[in-house]
């Protein structure tokens, strides 16, 4: 294998309770922004859901912050097979 060299953020957060912490810190460094980038394997799994649910409940996106939650919405036959959370700027 080569050597590479790898670079992320100061810190992870792993667990139940990471996405109930999230808005503060993305709050914390100063963040403004926000991309939420899935999969369908880690949308089955469950774990999208808590951290949309965070945010909201938060305040992070808000009408105050001027994110609003505009969530899509995909059915086939009458039957929901999917969700994307998505936020609108005003």
């Amino acid at each position: 294998m080569s050597e590479f060299s790898f670079q992320t953020v100061p810190s992870l957060t792993f667990g139940e309770p990471a996405a109930d912490a999230l808005a503060s810190m993305v709050a914390g460094v100063g963040g403004r922004r926000l991309i939420l980038v899935t999969d369908p394997g880690v949308r089955g799994a469950g774990l999208v859901d808590p951290v949309a649910a965070a945010l909201e409940t938060s305040g992070s996106v808000s009408e105050a912050t001027g994110w609003q939650p505009f969530h899509l919405q995909v059915e086939k036959c009458n039957e929901n097979i999917g969700v994307v959370p998505m936020y609108l700027k005003s």
